[in-house]
């Protein structure tokens, strides 16, 4: 079975701004962490998983890491507005 995403997902791990979970596989139905998605927007912008850690078992702490360095926390929650839910 192919997913509706598979085109998206192979582009994106070719490219090194996904890598999946540590099976091998992707889960693109599952819930993205903050981490996974800061993991990913850091990935867009060029930083490799391999180099700078973001695999293994300190991958979260060397990606919320690179994304405090970089002012790249700061900047989402500058410009997130917090709204409740309906």
């Amino acid at each position: 079975m192919t997913n509706t995403f598979a085109g998206y997902i192979t582009y994106c791990s070719q490219q090194g701004i996904i890598s999946g979970y540590a099976d091998g596989t992707f889960r693109p139905t599952g819930t993205l962490s903050g981490n996974a998605f800061m993991k990913m927007l850091l990935g867009a912008l060029g930083y490799d998983s391999s180099i700078e850690g973001y695999t293994g078992p300190n991958w979260t702490v060397n990606v919320a890491g690179r994304a405090y360095e970089i002012g790249l926390t700061a900047a989402m929650m500058s410009s997130w507005v917090l709204r409740p839910a309906p």
